[in-house]
């Protein structure tokens, strides 16, 4: 891996931070038609007793981090990692905004 600048590891952290945040909620909760066919295939593969990696948050999130972790490393925080994840991040972060901008 490449040796990063404190600022690149910061930026790195907040960007995974949001970004599995955002892949989480939408591999486990939103009802978004792909997520739900992709949901739907996890389901029927590792069946009901591991089924709560795909449909709850917090036991799906661990593996989401871990995904992001890996690809980071082993691609030397390739630009794809950026791109991916820095999209996730900026569409948790958008979504969290608007979550409290919406009227009663």
């Amino acid at each position: 891996m490449n040796d990063l600048t404190t600022l690149q590891i910061v930026l790195a952290v907040a960007v995974a931070v949001f970004g599995t945040a955002r892949l989480t909620r939408i591999a486990t909760y939103d009802d978004y038609p792909p997520a739900e066919w992709v949901r739907a295939q996890i389901l029927a593969r590792i069946g009901e007793r591991w089924g709560k990696v795909a449909t709850c948050i917090w036991c799906g999130q661990p593996y989401v981090v871990i995904l992001c972790m890996a690809w980071g490393y082993f691609s030397g925080m390739h630009w794809s990692w950026w791109a991916f994840w820095g999209w996730m991040a900026l569409s948790q972060a958008g979504s969290t905004l608007l979550a409290y901008d919406e009227p009663e």
